[in-house]
């Protein structure tokens, strides 16, 4: 089993103030990095007959908001690549998905909402059950995606979300 679980959010800036480096390297790390480490691992798993390959997405691959544009580049990004690698792997019998998280109480969301109660509100109030997600459920999921018994599921992203895409307020 490999999960890709490293990730950056980039500046957020206006669209006229963007900054190619800081795009260049969301993009590096949260695209080519997973692709190079499913690369390294392709083989290994087609030796053992089969494997599980889980990447880290984000919503943010899916729905828009006010992440960065790179981060949302990164993560539609991710989606493709995990779709295109499922198509391929399958023959192996490797299945690729994502799974796509909302708020995490991550170090990356914590300094959003780090002495701004209106934000980490406003995080809480995007999930069903009015709360930020833990790296426990995110983990929870992922170990549930991997068992055998969810062998049906490749080549998709699962919402692990809280709701998040299923309302708008």
């Amino acid at each position: 089993m490999l999960v890709n679980d490293a990730g950056v959010t980039g500046k957020r800036a206006d669209f006229m103030e963007l900054d190619a480096t800081d795009i260049r390297r969301t993009l590096e790390i949260n695209v080519l990095g997973p692709i190079q480490t499913m690369k390294a691992f392709a083989p290994l798993m087609r030796e053992q007959h089969g494997g599980v390959m889980i990447n880290i997405g984000s919503i943010c691959g899916l729905l828009v908001n006010t992440e960065s544009i790179a981060y949302h580049a990164s993560k539609g990004a991710l989606r493709m690549v995990t779709q295109r690698a499922a198509m391929e792997l399958a023959q192996y019998h490797i299945r690729v998905l994502s799974v796509a998280p909302a708020w995490v109480a991550t170090q990356m969301a914590q300094s959003v909402m780090e002495g701004d109660p209106a934000a980490e509100a406003h995080g809480k109030s995007l999930h069903m059950s009015n709360r930020v997600l833990t790296p426990e459920q995110i983990a929870g999921t992922v170990y549930l995606l991997a068992q055998d018994e969810a062998s049906a599921v490749n080549g998709i992203t699962v919402m692990a979300d809280d709701g998040y895409s299923s309302f708008k307020l």
